[in-house]
């Protein structure tokens, strides 16, 4: 087959003329030209920080420096790697990594869609891509070079194999054309969702896109593919690409070396795509897939390198047909927010300089220290004088010389270590303040401050608040995008009938909605995808006593919403906070379906109860006062009273019937007091029973439906 593609019409097009290709190749012309600019110089800067090495360009590279001090204090690793710890523990704290709800959650079938959602992406993110290196390794690129790049594509392959076809007795079956018959078997080799990180080297958009959304506002995407020129040709081959000679696949294999590739790998290693085989199947060439928005509609199309066209273009959403309009399988994230840049700088841009200057300091004060414990000697030019023994300098050594006082002459530097390592100390401490870590390092240098506990508490909150911080960006400009287009894969490609099982199984749909088999209605259902992760995620006992705050306030407000609580999640995040994966078991009967909790009692019926308690209790105080006055007149007529102690009594008696209208006025009163009491409870009530009706009412939904096969998932 010629070098020659095909146009819409069927005829051959060469590449002189092919208007696909030039439109992908000036794009990435012009977009690599900005990137060698604007991009590269701080690129390769970060990574040889990264790497613990002077940055190109740098003094200690030159001839000048060879014999001095050339130290590098890594202070950037070890501020990256701190970071990628918190994020391992606050994206890896609990099982489930991530959640989905459904939009509608009085809808049991919205509800039980997305717990068969959540657990099919909890499935695939544990079992069939490796989530832990990727969501580190995308939050390393974001610290590093300040942005992470990655491809979501669903990965679907099978093999076919061919058997001879036999009759009932075991006999070949001959066919129609004299051929023996075969029966072809299609085995499903690999079927699952796949994220790839892109290389920022490899990666290629317009300067001009948006900061907020550079992927989804770009003209154009392209994504350089590094492949191995016999994968090219077997694609070729089976009739997926367009099929070329070798010598013209050869061309664009002539040298792949990238700077910053060059960097990432050191100086010790060799670029293992810039090696050329004596067998030409085994050189990696660049093939780039091309992303063209034209008429308001994304094509896709391959090129090898820029030199040949590979396949047609075709519609986007052909191709990846869970993505919604205007929507592309890219997601761009980063660490830190910078307005109107699409590549904003990282954590090791930051410290840039002041990552130099401690560099600068400890190889200044080595310097020193070498001198003032090895003297600079001057010795007279022509003098008899041992250089060799000078310069060796062997403790116990001997050195001839004709004149001890007249041919050599030594220096004493001025030992000035002491203000070097101060100097040190409040670089350090900038750096610390700027990248947000709290080290021990910072406690030796606040040494005034960090003498109580209180202080120590104080600069590991703040710096943790930086942390956190960071950890938010990066959820939600890289981590909930991707798991989104990874939950629409789920929904339009999941086929496995084990996956799905194991799904049903563990969203216990049976015993929970009664669905005993997952169907594609099941799974169209419109949810929400939450991530696992929070402010406080970085310190468990911050993480422990900011849940407990909120539910002890929530407790103290609204105590009738405490008997609705899912004691479920709160155990899981508390044990997750403290380091364990699941609670199941220290609470083995946490899934076991618990009986509702009885309702609120009537407050007229508490009201009606407490009159009635009342009236007794005012009867029998009443029927004790008569009981004592008729027992006072027993004992009155039983003794044999003067008329002064008849009156005294009587002036008894007054006073006590004077009391018991005292006490019933009282008791009146009371009543009355119970009485605005109940009226008030009762208005509660009402309240709260009509507030409730419209909580419990169901949303209206949207308006229009999903389309066949696909999800509404925000």
């Amino acid at each position: 087959m010629d070098d020659t593609a095909v146009n819409t019409d069927g005829e051959r097009v060469s590449p002189e003329d092919d208007e696909w290709l030039k439109m992908a190749a000036d794009a990435h012309t012009q977009s690599t030209d900005w990137f060698d600019a604007s991009v590269r110089p701080s690129v390769e800067k970060a990574m040889a920080h990264f790497a613990g090495r002077h940055a190109p360009g740098s003094k200690y590279h030159a001839e000048s420096y060879k014999y001095r001090s050339k130290g590098f204090r890594p202070k950037t690793r070890a501020s990256i790697r701190r970071n990628e710890a918190a994020a391992a523990v606050a994206f890896f704290s609990t099982q489930d990594l991530v959640s989905i709800t459904a939009e509608n959650q009085s809808d049991p079938m919205q509800v039980a869609s997305a717990a068969i959602q959540s657990e099919l992406l909890n499935y695939r993110l544990s079992d069939s891509i490796p989530w832990f290196q990727t969501l580190i390794g995308a939050y390393q690129n974001c610290l590093n070079v300040g942005v992470v790049i990655s491809h979501q594509s669903w990965e679907y392959d099978e093999e076919v194999s061919e058997e001879p076809e036999l009759d009932e007795l075991g006999s070949p079956v001959i066919g129609e054309d004299g051929e023996q018959s075969v029966t072809e078997t299609r085995t499903v080799v690999t079927d699952k969702p796949k994220i790839d990180l892109v290389a920022i080297e490899n990666f290629r958009i317009s300067p001009a896109s948006d900061w907020t959304d550079p992927v989804g506002t770009s003209p154009y995407i392209i994504e350089m593919i590094p492949m191995f020129i016999g994968d090219i040709k077997e694609k070729m081959e089976s009739g997926k690409w367009i099929k070329y000679e070798s010598g013209e696949i050869q061309t664009a294999a002539a040298s792949q070396y990238d700077s910053i590739r060059a960097a990432r790998d050191g100086v010790k290693r060799q670029d293992g795509l810039d090696i050329t085989y004596a067998t030409s199947d085994f050189d990696t060439v660049f093939v780039h897939r091309n992303i063209i928005r034209k008429d308001g509609d994304d094509v896709i199309f391959y090129t090898l390198g820029t030199h040949l066209r590979l396949s047609e273009p075709k519609p986007l959403r052909e191709e990846y047909i869970h993505l919604r309009k205007g929507e592309r399988p890219y997601v761009i994230g980063s660490c830190l927010i910078e307005t109107h840049k699409p590549i904003p700088a990282g954590l090791n841009e930051l410290t840039f300089n002041l990552q130099e200057e401690t560099n600068e300091i400890q190889n200044q004060r080595r310097d020193n220290v070498s001198l003032v414990m090895n003297r600079r000697y001057f010795a007279r030019r022509g003098a008899n004088v041992d250089f060799k023994s000078l310069t060796r300098n062997v403790p116990g050594s001997v050195t001839l010389v004709d004149d001890i006082n007249g041919d050599i002459r030594w220096d004493s530097p001025i030992d000035i270590t002491q203000s070097s390592y101060a100097e040190q100390d409040r670089v350090n401490t900038d750096y610390d303040e700027l990248a947000g870590t709290f080290s021990p390092g910072s406690v030796q240098t606040n040494r005034k401050l960090n003498e109580t506990v209180g202080g120590m508490e104080l600069l590991a909150g703040d710096a943790n608040v930086i942390t956190e911080y960071q950890l938010r960006v990066f959820s939600e400009t890289w981590v909930t995008p991707t798991l989104k287009q990874l939950a629409r894969m789920e929904v339009a490609y999941e086929t496995d009938e084990m996956v799905l099982a194991i799904a049903g199984q563990r969203s216990k749909m049976l015993q929970r909605f009664g669905i005993n088999q997952v169907t594609d209605d099941l799974l169209r259902g419109m949810a929400n995808v939450n991530v696992n992760v929070g402010f406080g995620a970085t310190n468990p006992t911050q993480r422990v006593q900011k849940l407990m705050t909120g539910i002890q306030a929530i407790a103290g407000v609204a105590p009738q919403l405490m008997a609705g609580m899912n004691g479920k999640e709160v155990v899981v995040e508390v044990f997750g906070a403290l380091g364990y994966k699941s609670a199941e078991r220290f609470f083995p009967k946490m899934d076991e379906p618990q009986a509702p909790p009885a309702p609120p009692p009537d407050p007229r019926i508490q009201v009606a109860q407490m009159k009635m308690q009342a009236d007794a209790q005012e009867n029998d105080k009443q029927r004790q006062f008569d009981q004592m006055i008729k027992q006072m007149d027993i004992e009155m007529e039983k003794l044999n009273l003067s008329a002064d102690e008849k009156q005294a009594f009587d002036d008894h008696k007054i006073k006590m019937a004077e009391l018991s209208l005292k006490l019933k006025t009282q008791m009146q009163l009371s009543r009355e007091a119970l009485m605005h009491d109940r009226d008030s409870k009762v208005a509660d009530h009402m309240m709260l029973a009509h507030t409730s009706k419209q909580a419990m009412a169901p949303p209206t939904e949207p308006v229009g439906r999903s389309p066949d096969g696909m999800a509404f998932i925000r």
